[in-house]
């Protein structure tokens, strides 16, 4: 729910200035944007977090401030001359200066070479789900032999994990973040033995317990880290589902994030000076 933050990032994203900051990254903001008014690029530079701090921003009201920024980028859109794909993902979260900006900036993109992606949860009602001309695709659980076939490529083809693979299929009940996990839980757990793709068995499947809900898997796989590396798991939820390691320091806390990489938790973004890791 923070005003802007949705799509500072994306702008972050767009203009280039993501890992830069300072000089460095107003520099490519006159350079992205060179005709645009003095007064409209300290708002730019304000909404990406690069501000120069001895310049005063204006002092204008949100909705002022938001229909300048959107006239600024509709123009840079329309100038565009090269494809682009624009992704927002999880708009269930997005904070409602970020959904008014983008409904404005959906107003030209019919006019350029651009596809813009939203992907929201179904209890998401906003305005993003009303914008003309939009297709929307509604994802449905697999089926059951998609589900069968997934966990038959994660599982392999020994005949030792075909009645626990049916098991897992069946707790997955379509959902494949689900069956990807439960794998990843009884691999961890000793159940399953060998790599990915190509485990075995010598398990007796009416005495393997299998975790009854999703929560329960993740929450399990959780419990066996490292004292050290669920710390860091914490203060990562604690920051945000996207996060550097900057923060950390902040909070008081080594971060062992090689253990949360290695462990299919988290996974690593960018690969900049600056890293950035998201929850897998």
């Amino acid at each position: 729910q923070v005003p802007f933050r949705a799509v500072a990032r994306l702008l972050r994203s767009v203009i280039g200035v993501d890992g830069l900051d300072g000089q460095a990254a107003r520099d490519i903001v006159r350079e992205r944007i060179p005709a645009a008014d003095p007064e409209d690029l300290l708002l730019v530079d304000d909404l990406l977090g690069i501000a120069d701090p001895s310049a005063a921003v204006p002092t204008i009201d949100p909705d002022a401030r938001r229909r300048r920024l959107a006239a600024l980028v509709n123009g840079v859109s329309l100038s565009r001359q090269s494809p682009v794909v624009f992704v927002v993902e999880d708009v269930h979260w997005i904070d409602e200066v970020s959904q008014a900006m983008l409904i404005d900036f959906l107003a030209v993109i019919p006019q350029t070479p651009s596809l813009v992606l939203f992907t929201y949860r179904p209890e998401y009602h906003g305005a993003l789900t009303r914008v003309a001309g939009a297709h929307t695709v509604a994802l449905g659980p697999l089926s059951d032999s998609e589900t069968a076939a997934l966990v038959a490529y994660l599982l392999g083809t020994d005949s030792s994990v075909d009645a626990l693979g049916r098991r897992v299929a069946e707790r997955a009940a379509g959902n494949p973040f689900f069956a990807e996990e439960l794998v990843r839980e009884l691999a961890e757990r000793g159940v399953l033995r060998g790599e990915p793709g190509a485990y075995l068995s010598s398990a007796e499947v009416s005495e393997v317990i299998v975790p009854a809900t999703l929560q329960a898997t993740i929450a399990a796989r959780i419990d066996r880290l490292h004292p050290k590396a669920k710390r860091t798991l914490s203060a990562a939820a604690v920051i945000g589902s996207r996060f550097g390691l900057d923060l950390f320091t902040v909070l008081g806390v080594d971060p062992a994030i090689a253990d949360l990489v290695a462990a299919q938790l988290i996974d690593r973004v960018r690969f900049t000076r600056q890293p950035e890791f998201v929850f897998h």
